[in-house]
């Protein structure tokens, strides 16, 4: 007779995500699934969470184990009560994404401690969206005589990976893309013009808004949920460290009550759950998620009806991602994608491949401006420009937080991949214009056109690895979210 297993059992499973917020979501399918047998347990451990709450649950006995990598290894080292011994499967979830983020030395030690830690042989399940060299380097890490299976792919012949579905990454027919060239000092004002041309639609909307890096996400969510003349103040009296908001700026515009978010790797753990739990679910009023690629993949967020690329993704395989958000399982799409005059206007063409731009028209900004103010729409972004800068020196810590991301922006900007450089080029980028996207009226000091002509060939080499090594050393990187 088989023997009931109770959470004294000790632990048979173990899933590896790459981000918390992932890992969060996959332990809730499991207190889903497993509502009719408690007596199997789950448990979730994950950065930026207590680790002393952590070693309780797991002292109580766990059954199945979802973790990030980074803390999963340290509780392999710190925690005693931590049995493997009865591990028999182990699921590595979005490899490609693993490997980005830099886990596969991680991954290595803990398969490692395993090895030797467990009783019984494991099967180990690693599912990834591409196999690209460095995925199948971390298969050969964690894989025995490893089985492929791919879905829709053409089966593996003398066990090597399959070959990518000839459909791979086609961008969907329901799916509707637009381009936007619209001059730097009216991206601001444009942005949001967009949001409400989308919010003036019928039904409750959902919109992600990817920008390049976390100061520019904080700057926007300032601005949009800022309390603006003729209109409603908002409904959320919550501090400065909220990461929801109404929005009265576009309750003005619409006449309907929009909530804006923002999620980057910079939040802390409890406030990135709280924005997930927020905006995940359907809801009868319109969402905006403003966010960085870290919302770009490896979560659940359902029925995504708008995705606005506002900065230009750093390679092509990011901006599939992203508009991947929306057009899910037959429903209709619309992505839109912000690019500059001039060089960058050539992106679309020289960097997508046909099969992945799918269905891409070109939009005037002037249409936007009109869909939203009509004939006399200049006086309209004006007078909203005027009242995003007046909001800034009204406000020294306001106008302090739009200089971090003046300069933010153009620091990521710099990290647009070698072979993109001739269209994403730092010295093309009109400072005093892009000063006004931030609702500034003059460039900070300290960045000037002086400084952009001493940038050589290997200038955004430098400036990534700077910022990388910044954030590194406080713990708050867009690169260290697991």
């Amino acid at each position: 007779m088989t023997q009931r297993i109770t959470r004294e059992s000790g632990t048979f499973a173990i899933v590896i995500a790459p981000t918390r917020e992932l890992a969060a979501q996959i332990y809730a399918v499991f207190e889903s699934v497993l509502g009719c047998a408690h007596h199997i347990v789950p448990c979730l451990v994950v950065g930026g969470e207590k680790k002393k709450s952590e070693k309780a649950r797991i002292r109580k006995g766990v059954n199945i184990l979802v973790a990030t990598p980074g803390r999963l290894a340290d509780h392999f080292d710190n925690t005693r009560a931590l049995d493997v011994a009865e591990v028999r499967w182990v699921v590595l979830d979005e490899g490609d994404r693993l490997v980005d983020l830099g886990f596969e030395e991680t991954i290595t030690k803990i398969t490692a401690t395993l090895d030797t830690r467990a009783r019984h042989a494991r099967r180990t399940v690693l599912c990834s969206a591409t196999i690209r060299a460095d995925v199948e380097r971390l298969g050969q890490v964690a894989l025995r005589d490893p089985q492929y299976i791919a879905v829709g792919g053409r089966p593996a012949q003398d066990g090597a990976a399959p070959a990518e579905p000839d459909d791979e990454f086609h961008a969907p027919d329901q799916l509707l893309q637009q381009v936007l060239v619209v001059p730097m000092k009216l991206r601001m004002v444009t942005l949001v013009s967009t949001l409400v041309d989308i919010l003036r639609q019928p039904g409750a909307a959902k919109v992600m808004v990817f920008l390049s890096c976390s100061d520019s996400v904080e700057f926007y969510f300032r601005a949009l949920t800022r309390a603006v003349a003729d209109a409603d103040a908002p409904d959320d009296k919550a501090d400065e460290s909220a990461t929801a908001r109404r929005s009265a700026l576009l309750r003005k515009h619409t006449g309907a009550p929009a909530v804006v978010h923002m999620l980057h790797g910079s939040l802390a753990q409890a406030q990135r759950k709280a924005t997930l739990a927020e905006f995940a679910p359907a809801a009868d009023v319109p969402h905006v998620l403003l966010c960085t690629d870290v919302a770009s993949r490896g979560l659940d967020l359902p029925a995504i009806s708008h995705v606005i690329e506002f900065d230009p993704p750093f390679a092509a395989e990011d901006h599939l991602h992203r508009v991947g958000r929306t057009a899910r399982a037959g429903h209709a799409g619309w992505a839109a994608l912000f690019l500059l005059p001039g060089r960058e206007e050539g992106y679309v063409a020289a960097t997508l491949e046909p099969r992945h731009r799918g269905k891409i028209v070109s939009r005037s900004y002037v249409d936007v401006f009109t869909a939203v103010f009509g004939p006399a729409w200049m006086d309209a972004a004006t007078a909203l420009q005027l009242d995003v800068e007046r909001w800034l020196l009204a406000s020294a810590q306001m106008h302090d937080l739009a200089k971090r991301a003046f300069k933010s922006h153009i620091r990521a900007y710099t990290t647009h991949l070698s072979a993109e450089r001739d269209i994403f080029s730092v010295r093309d980028l009109h400072l005093g214009h892009l000063a006004k996207a931030f609702g500034l009226r003059e460039s900070p000091t300290g960045v000037n056109k002086r400084e952009k002509e001493r940038a050589g060939p290997d200038y955004a080499k430098r400036k990534m690895l700077q910022v990388a090594n910044v954030h590194a050393s406080a713990g708050a990187s867009e690169f260290n979210i697991g």
